[in-house]
This record gives structure tokens, sequence and C-alpha cells, in this order.
């Protein structure tokens, strides 16, 4: 199973309160350095339904969080989403 595979079967499943309780160096890395809580994602996809250059991911913003929240470090480090985005705030203000 690819890993969109797998994180679209945990979203089916709607498992975000389990993602709630992993515990991961990775999310505790990214809040000790920016502040950011990770698991406060919620999946709503809004940040994705909103973006304006989301058809050039290879992964959409939810996808990215989600990896994230599962401490899935290889998806977000080599997927091109971070390097394509607009920066024009359109996920953290929907």
């Amino acid at each position: 199973m690819s890993d969109k595979q797998e994180l679209a079967k945990c979203d089916a499943r709607n498992e975000t309160k389990v993602a709630a309780s992993i515990n991961n160096e990775l999310a505790q890395r990214i809040e000790e350095a920016l502040g950011e809580n990770v698991y406060l994602c919620y999946q709503c996809v809004k940040c994705t339904s909103g973006c304006p250059v989301g058809e050039f991911f290879d992964w959409q913003p939810n996808q990215i969080m989600r990896a994230l929240q599962l401490g899935q470090e290889d998806i977000a480090l080599q997927s091109e989403t971070p390097w394509l985005c607009a920066s024009c705030q359109t996920c953290s203000t929907r």
C-alpha cells in the first residue's frame, strides 16, 4: 500500500482522534522550533480546498499535516508542496 493510500485510509475511517494520541518526536521538534502544535489540525480540508496552487502539489496541505501528525517525516521532507506554496495564507485564514 502506498503512503497516500495509507493516509487516505486513515482519513476515511475518521481517525483524527487516533493521530492526536500519537506521541512522536517530529511533532515535538516542530512545536519546539515553531511553536505550532500539528495535532490541532482536525482535517477539515479547508486549507486544501482553498489553495490557489493546490492542483500542482504532489501532496495536498492536509495530507502533509496528516503525515506530520503520524510522524512520517520522509513524506513531508520529500514533498514538493512547501516549495510550491505561494505563501498567500489562504490555508491559515479559512
